[in-house]
């Protein structure tokens, strides 16, 4: 994971690729994907689009978003069709080029259509775990997470 990272970093590297966002749901969507952010606390939270605006070339794997919350945990995010394997490498990617060591993590892949059975899901979630400390989320259609409050 790279160290030249963080919320402070990529404000001042990428200001045009941020928007603010601060009320009390915050909606994501791509197509037939989708995931909402509760924010109850309508707490202040960054988001970054990474795909097509930190990452503009056509062959860098990035993800769709990263969110930083009230409390700067980074939440990746990938708004796919069908292919998992190829969203699973996209956030691997774009975790270990802007994630911060030691910081909390979320990943999450919302899918129009994954099988959700079998052992590749399991083992995918794992490796999260093991490699980035991160909790991985993978879905059909929408994900619904609830972010913390502010110093929770």
């Amino acid at each position: 994971m790279s160290k030249m990272t963080g919320l402070a970093h990529m404000r001042n590297t990428y200001p045009r690729c941020c928007k603010t966002h601060a009320g009390e749901k915050i909606p994501l969507q791509e197509k037939q994907s989708q995931i909402i952010f509760s924010n109850p606390q309508k707490a202040k939270n960054r988001i970054f689009k990474i795909d097509g605006c930190v990452v503009a070339d056509s062959v860098t794997r990035r993800c769709d978003y990263l969110l930083y919350d009230s409390n700067e945990t980074e939440h990746f995010i990938e708004l796919k069709g069908r292919d998992i394997k190829h969203a699973v490498s996209q956030l691997k990617t774009s975790v270990q080029k802007f994630g911060v060591e030691d910081r909390r993590k979320y990943c999450f892949i919302v899918s129009s259509r994954v099988p959700l059975a079998g052992t590749d899901i399991g083992n995918y979630k794992r490796a999260f775990k093991s490699e980035f400390k991160a909790v991985l989320q993978i879905k059909n259609d929408v994900i619904t997470h609830s972010l913390p409050s502010p110093t929770q």
